[in-house]
């Protein structure tokens, strides 16, 4: 067994000048306790989660194999399963509207309007302004550091701050609602995705 990543709320909150965090995070029903759940997970069934998983193209439901039984998940019952709510905002349909998986591969995404997404960044932030990760507010840093240890471990080099990631600081910043469950599926079928394309090369 392997230990999973967890957030830390007192400590972001000191790496944010004191500045709360944990209200980005508990504000949406069960995302805090999700991202903060001590414990571990076997990478084996992870394994074999993503090698034999099967997502509905409208993301309703997924199909994969457990200790050698085919299972069935519906969207509710992923959210029930994880304590969090549904919604009908889907993050990546917002970023990558009607792309396919590897999403962030094909295009370079839509980007949050500069009116909303200026609340991550230093002022003065103007519409040709840089949005880059060292514009980014203190507080808003922290979060976007704290969501790529959790909810997009998969986003490496950090060097830009990717539309996907913009909608995700944006939505939790200013406390509005998204459906995590959808979310989640997306960043699974971009893993399968990626290591796809990367076997073929």
């Amino acid at each position: 067994m392997s230990r999973q990543n967890v957030l830390n709320f007192h400590k972001l909150s000191d790496a944010a000048g004191g500045a709360r965090i944990e209200p980005h995070f508990t504000y949406l029903s069960g995302l805090a306790d999700l991202l903060s759940r001590s414990g571990r997970y076997m990478p084996r069934w992870v394994r074999i989660f993503y090698a034999t998983v099967w997502i509905e193209p409208s993301r309703d439901y997924i199909k994969f194999m457990f200790r050698g039984r085919p299972r069935i998940l519906s969207r509710a019952e992923i959210a029930d399963a994880l304590g969090v709510d549904l919604n009908d905002t889907r993050l990546h349909e917002l970023a990558y509207p009607g792309a396919i998986p590897p999403r962030h591969a094909r295009c370079g995404g839509v980007l949050p309007p500069f009116e909303r997404v200026s609340i991550c960044y230093r002022q003065p932030f103007l519409p040709e302004s840089s949005r880059a990760p060292t514009r980014l507010t203190t507080e808003a840093r922290v979060v976007h550091n704290a969501l790529r240890r959790s909810l997009l471990p998969r986003m490496g080099g950090g060097e830009a701050v990717t539309s996907i990631q913009q909608w995700l600081l944006l939505h939790i910043l200013s406390h509005t609602p998204f459906d995590i469950v959808d979310f989640l599926l997306c960043e699974v079928e971009e893993s399968i995705a990626d290591g796809v394309k990367a076997g073929r090369q």
